[in-house]
C-alpha cells in the first residue's frame, strides 16, 4: 500500500516496482478498500492512509 501511495497512485509503476501484475495489484488494492473501509478514489482517504503509513513507520509500529 505505501509503494501505492508513495506512487501516487499509478498502477502500472507500483506494479513494477513491486514486480507483480499490475491485475493482481489492482485486486490487493480492491481487498484494502474493502478491509480498511475506505475508497482510494477518495483524495481524503489516500492522504490519510498514506499519512497513517509514514507515521506507523516513525513511531515504528510497522
Amino acid at each position: 500500500m505505501e509503494t501505492f501511495l508513495d506512487d501516487t497512485g499509478d498502477i502500472k509503476r507500483t506494479a513494477a516496482s513491486l514486480r507483480i501484475h499490475h491485475a493482481s495489484l489492482h485486486h490487493r488494492l480492491c481487498r484494502i478498500e474493502e478491509i480498511a473501509a475506505v475508497e482510494l478514489s477518495s483524495g481524503d482517504d489516500r492522504l490519510a492512509l498514506h499519512l497513517g503509513l509514514k507515521v506507523a513507520r516513525l513511531i515504528e509500529l510497522r
